[in-house]
């Protein structure tokens, strides 16, 4: 199942005269709209990829196979990057 939702957490710090003070920002965003919105660009694209596909002698349905895995893949990804000044979490459900 390819991800629907991507929650994305950003905390960084900035200083001030009254010391270290951290902020917090919380997004959720929906990636089923993205797919909707991209779902008419993939039907059109489909032939144009079998035919290119057949030119260079690869098997389209294992290609499209194979980029089906990959994004259903995705679902569940955590990314986590760490640094002095922010911390950055993204997830994918």
């Amino acid at each position: 199942m390819i991800p629907f939702t991507a929650s994305v957490r950003i905390r960084w710090w900035s200083h001030s005269p009254a010391g270290r003070q951290s902020h917090r920002l919380h997004l959720w965003l929906p990636l089923f709209l993205l797919w909707i919105l991209l779902l008419p660009l993939l039907l059109v694209s489909l032939p144009v990829i079998a035919l290119a596909c057949l030119l260079v002698r690869v098997n389209a349905l294992r290609l499209y196979t194979a980029v089906w895995e990959i994004l259903s893949a995705l679902r569940h990804t955590l990314v986590e990057i760490n640094s002095p000044v922010a911390d950055v979490r993204v997830r994918l459900s």
